[in-house]
């Protein structure tokens, strides 16, 4: 998986290039220079404003790199331990007891894993979320961007609890500094979820103290919501048997999302993952406050969780994005499975599939502006992928998402990637 630079300038000529998911050109081009586009489109007219001849591609597809917008890249080695469940409390107690003996190099090893997968799958940039603070050095070496997400998890309101949390994740966020983060990773935190994380400590998290994007589990479940609206139910019952608090103390009566808002930290930078379970109001809300969804297909499925709310949300103007989740609840870290399960089990079009696999993954990972598009100023992450069978271009987007389509290439900043199994 090692990165080859580019020379100053990389001049690339294919028979189809996906700029965008509105546009795709036939007998196109794209150029890099000091890891950003600078001219994308039909070929001749990319010629003409680089000066510099072409590389043929070969017969593939340029496309806009794919982002995994959320993951967990150091549960991969629990692939296929946990089976599909409505149950998120016995699934969290099941993890619990499978990580219980896992060493240092344990998860090392599962995170490199992780890496290896998502790599394979045409991934240029992953929004991680991670606990274990050690794993920052792996996250300094993947060869995709990447925004690394310091998971917190503490319920206790008190001053002292708040101030333990920020302090320590202080800490880390200067140990990370310190060892020389590289350019295409950046730090941001992960307060877990509404059950497991103060409003106090949310409030602090979301309006002053992170580096980057903040991303928190929210209206992930039925159990969820009923332990904002009443204080009981499995995830109440899962808190008192590990022995924690439950993060307020009196239950605020509302939504998970209603509740952030409350308290001052549904706003930017954070970013709700799953937004499985909305009212209409929680819908607005969103948009209203900017924040944007991740949602995570395959995991949705794998709890047997009903229709998600995307098509609702992407229509009040929300950014939704698409991640795979963890392992524990995912077989592959492949975005475009994620796509394939949006539209078939979604309602969403292969054109929202993939504005949200990469314009929309690109913004809830804070990326440059242009993220997510081939277009000059944009960041330099492209894939090609072998060209699928057909002749129109109405329903190439759709045929990409195949998964007899190989990803052949992928650049991040300009830089060829060298895929695992050694292709590049």
């Amino acid at each position: 998986m090692t990165r080859r630079p580019g020379s100053a300038m990389l001049h690339l000529r294919a028979p189809l290039v996906v700029l965008d998911p509105e546009r795709v050109a036939r007998d196109a081009a794209v150029a890099f220079r000091d890891g950003r586009v600078i001219a994308a489109g039909p070929a001749r007219a990319v010629a003409r404003r680089v000066g510099v001849p072409a590389r043929d591609a070969g017969d593939v597809v340029l496309a806009p790199g794919l982002a995994n917008a959320h993951a967990h890249l150091e549960l991969s080695a629990l692939r296929g331990r946990l089976q599909p469940t409505r149950d998120l409390a016995g699934w969290i107690r099941a993890q619990i007891e499978l990580l219980r003996g896992w060493s240092r190099d344990d998860f090392v090893r599962s995170y490199r894993l992780g890496v290896r997968l998502a790599l394979a799958a045409g991934t240029t940039a992953v929004g991680d979320v991670c606990r274990r603070r050690f794993l920052v050095r792996e996250a300094m070496r993947n060869p995709f961007r990447t925004v690394h997400h310091l998971e917190v998890i503490e319920p206790d309101a008190s001053t002292n609890a708040v101030a333990a949390a920020i302090d320590e994740l202080s800490r880390a966020i200067a140990a990370a500094e310190r060892r020389g983060r590289p350019a295409r990773m950046r730090l941001g935190l992960a307060p877990h979820a509404p059950y497991t994380v103060s409003g106090a400590l949310y409030r602090i998290l979301c309006r002053r103290q992170s580096p980057g994007p903040v991303q928190t589990h929210l209206a992930e479940s039925r159990a969820e919501r009923r332990l904002l609206r009443d204080g009981g139910g499995p995830l109440a019952a899962l808190l008192r048997k590990t022995g924690r608090p439950l993060p307020f103390a009196e239950p605020p009566g509302v939504s998970p999302v209603a509740w952030l808002d409350r308290i001052g930290a549904l706003r930017p930078p954070l970013v709700a993952v799953h937004a499985n379970f909305l009212a209409r109001s929680d819908v607005e809300r969103l948009a209203r406050r900017r924040v944007p969804v991740v949602f995570c297909p395959r995991s949705h499925a794998f709890f047997r969780h009903p229709p998600h709310p995307a098509k609702a949300l992407l229509r009040a103007g929300v950014a939704v994005a698409l991640g795979t989740d963890s392992l524990a609840s995912n077989d592959a870290l492949d975005v475009r499975a994620e796509m394939r399960e949006a539209v078939a089990r979604h309602g969403l079009s292969p054109r929202d599939a993939w504005r949200m696999a990469t314009v929309h993954g690109a913004a809830a990972l804070g990326l440059a502006r242009g993220g997510g598009r081939l277009r000059p100023g944009a960041p330099a992450d492209a894939i090609a992928l072998s060209r699928p069978g057909g002749t129109g271009d109405r329903d190439l987007l759709e045929r990409l998402m195949d998964p007899g389509v190989r990803i052949e290439r992928i650049w991040v900043a300009g830089s060829c990637i060298t895929l695992p199994g050694g292709r590049s």
